[in-house]
């Protein structure tokens, strides 16, 4: 095994730093706002725009390591936030809009260029991604708990750090089908699914217990080492489970802000919320209201997200957006499948968390927003997944 040079290593750790610095503002340093302050600067949002210019700096002086990567999926994910920068063009919020999709696409090509750093060896690798995943759940958890009152079972119900949980259980699970690429990697695995089901239990996200029945159901259908004697009734499982998503009476009280529930009886919740922006949608179907601004802007119920990843965009970026975000989604598919077909390593633990990330996006807009601590765990997936296919696919066998 090679190792990292000690010139890499400081790079790679300041880059960490400033991502585990943003996340800590995310999680730790939060307070509520309405309609009418969320754009206001203060101490913290100082910190968070700090840390994205020093990446940014860091980035330019590296690019060498991000731009290596040609033709592959995550190439059109970048396209879409650029196109989000471009949106406060036509946004009600140009600073807004603007900055939110900048901050994606740093913190995007940060993720790459880390995991690129380690990028040597498999092994290191894999252990360093996990790592960072461990860190981000456990800010993200602590972050929570740290803005209660008082800890019980019901005051640690949230729909943020259970999607960290479940990208990382079902990568360790997707892992655990997997043959031993390195010594012991079974047992890690084994921890980090513990850890990562501890979340979803937590977090008592119904949305994150789908997105890992369906991140299970994935493996149990391409791993010829698990049962698939169980899938029949897990599908029914997450069937049943995604049901009682779509029909929840009620939005979580820590998304919605200005809002008594009592305003939101019979109206379907989420259901209520989608058809409010699928009316603005129609008024701008083209190119949107803007990057991060639709749930903002919408009169009747002031809400941070959309709850569904797929409304973000489409209300954001228009239907140019959605389009540039479906070719992305239809190349990674096709990435994922002809990188299983060799067995090289993580290609199932691959599809599996990334199969759970989206699947996620239909109860959080995470994808297409605003980056939360879990826009950061996609997208260190996307960018470990799309880093190990470069090199085993394009270089280790020449395939383009």
């Amino acid at each position: 095994m090679n190792k990292i040079s000690k010139k890499n290593k400081i790079r790679s750790y300041t880059i960490l730093f400033l991502i585990v610095l943003f996340v800590f503002r995310i999680t730790f340093l939060v307070r509520m706002r309405d309609s009418n302050s969320y754009t206001s600067l203060d101490a913290f949002n100082l910190i968070q725009i700090g840390s994205i210019l020093l990446l940014a700096f860091q980035l330019l002086k590296y690019k060498r390591l991000f731009v290596k990567i040609k033709s592959q999926s995550i190439n059109y994910l970048l396209l879409l936030f650029l196109l989000g920068i471009l949106s406060g063009a036509w946004s009600t919020n140009f600073f807004y809009s603007s900055y939110r999709a900048f901050e994606a696409i740093v913190l995007l090509l940060a993720c790459i260029t880390l995991i690129e750093y380690v990028s040597f060896d498999f092994e290191f690798a894999e252990k360093f991604f996990m790592r960072i995943l461990f860190i981000i759940g456990f800010l993200s958890f602590f972050g929570w708990l740290s803005r209660r009152s008082s800890i019980s079972f019901g005051s640690m119900h949230s729909n943020g750090y259970p999607i960290v949980g479940a990208i990382i259980a079902s990568y360790a699970f997707g892992a655990l089908s997997e043959k031993e690429f390195y010594a012991k990697r079974k047992k890690i695995m084994k921890r980090y699914l513990l850890f990562g089901l501890l979340l979803i239990i937590a977090g008592t996200s119904l949305g994150s217990v789908l997105a890992f029945l369906v991140a299970v159901c994935i493996v149990l259908a391409f791993s010829p080492k698990m049962n698939k004697s169980y899938l029949f009734l897990l599908i029914i499982i997450a069937l049943a489970i995604g049901l009682a998503i779509i029909n929840a009476a009620f939005i979580e009280s820590l998304i919605l802000v200005n809002k008594d529930f009592s305003e939101l009886e019979g109206l379907n919740g989420r259901t209520y919320l989608w058809q409010i922006y699928l009316e603005m949608i129609y008024e701008k179907p083209l190119t949107g209201w803007g990057f991060d601004v639709i749930s903002r802007q919408a009169t009747e119920v002031y809400a941070t997200n959309t709850h569904f990843f797929l409304i973000s965009i489409l209300g954001g970026l228009g239907l140019l957006g959605l389009s540039i975000f479906f070719f992305a989604f239809i190349k990674l598919i096709k990435e994922l499948f002809r990188y299983k077909r060799y067995s090289f390593p993580s290609h199932i633990a691959s599809m599996a968390a990334l199969g759970a990330a989206f699947v996620n996006g239909g109860s959080k807009g995470y994808i297409g927003e605003h980056v939360y601590a879990e826009t950061i765990a996609f997208f260190l997936v996307l960018a470990f997944f799309s880093i190990c296919y470069k090199y085993h696919m394009i270089y280790a066998r020449g395939i383009k």
